[in-house]
Protein backbone atom coordinates (compact mmCIF):
# COMPACT_ATOMS: atom_id res chain seq x y z
CA UNK A 1 0.00 0.00 0.00
CA UNK A 2 1.38 3.38 -0.92
CA UNK A 3 2.05 6.10 1.57
CA UNK A 4 -0.82 8.25 0.27
CA UNK A 5 -3.25 5.34 0.49
CA UNK A 6 -2.12 4.54 4.03
CA UNK A 7 -2.54 8.17 5.03
CA UNK A 8 -6.04 8.22 3.53
CA UNK A 9 -7.00 5.01 5.34
CA UNK A 10 -5.58 6.28 8.63
CA UNK A 11 -7.47 9.54 8.24
CA UNK A 12 -10.76 7.72 7.61
CA UNK A 13 -10.18 5.53 10.66
CA UNK A 14 -9.38 8.59 12.79
CA UNK A 15 -12.56 10.33 11.63
CA UNK A 16 -14.71 7.25 12.34
CA UNK A 17 -13.18 6.76 15.78
CA UNK A 18 -13.61 10.46 16.57
CA UNK A 19 -17.23 10.29 15.41
CA UNK A 20 -17.88 7.55 17.95
CA UNK A 21 -17.21 9.79 20.97
CA UNK A 22 -20.60 11.59 20.91
CA UNK A 23 -22.38 8.22 20.85
CA UNK A 24 -20.44 7.07 23.93
CA UNK A 25 -21.12 10.33 25.75
CA UNK A 26 -24.83 10.37 24.92
CA UNK A 27 -25.15 6.70 25.84
CA UNK A 28 -23.57 7.43 29.21
CA UNK A 29 -25.80 10.47 29.71
CA UNK A 30 -28.92 8.38 28.99
CA UNK A 31 -28.07 6.14 31.95
CA UNK A 32 -26.75 8.83 34.28
CA UNK A 33 -29.84 11.04 34.06
CA UNK A 34 -32.13 8.24 35.30
CA UNK A 35 -32.58 7.40 38.98
CA UNK A 36 -33.73 3.87 38.19
CA UNK A 37 -32.31 2.04 35.18
CA UNK A 38 -35.14 0.10 33.60
CA UNK A 39 -34.93 -2.32 30.71
CA UNK A 40 -36.09 0.46 28.35
CA UNK A 41 -33.33 2.80 29.56
CA UNK A 42 -30.73 0.05 29.29
CA UNK A 43 -31.69 -0.87 25.72
CA UNK A 44 -31.69 2.81 24.71
CA UNK A 45 -28.25 3.20 26.29
CA UNK A 46 -26.92 0.10 24.57
CA UNK A 47 -28.25 1.20 21.18
CA UNK A 48 -26.01 4.28 21.30
CA UNK A 49 -23.05 2.37 22.75
CA UNK A 50 -23.37 -0.23 19.96
CA UNK A 51 -23.11 2.50 17.32
CA UNK A 52 -20.01 3.87 19.06
CA UNK A 53 -18.45 0.41 19.25
CA UNK A 54 -19.19 -0.21 15.58
CA UNK A 55 -17.66 3.11 14.55
CA UNK A 56 -14.57 2.25 16.58
CA UNK A 57 -14.10 -1.46 15.91
CA UNK A 58 -14.95 -1.97 12.25
CA UNK A 59 -12.59 0.63 10.74
CA UNK A 60 -9.70 -0.43 12.96
CA UNK A 61 -10.19 -4.10 12.10
CA UNK A 62 -10.43 -3.34 8.38
CA UNK A 63 -7.34 -1.15 8.57
CA UNK A 64 -5.19 -3.27 10.91
CA UNK A 65 -6.24 -6.87 10.16
CA UNK A 66 -4.36 -7.10 6.82
CA UNK A 67 -1.16 -6.00 8.60
CA UNK A 68 -1.22 -9.03 10.92
CA UNK A 69 -0.57 -11.52 8.11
Amino acid sequence: MSSAAEFRAATLVAVAVSASLPFYLYGAWVVLREDVVTWRVLTRHLSFIAVGLTLTTVPILVWMLPRTF
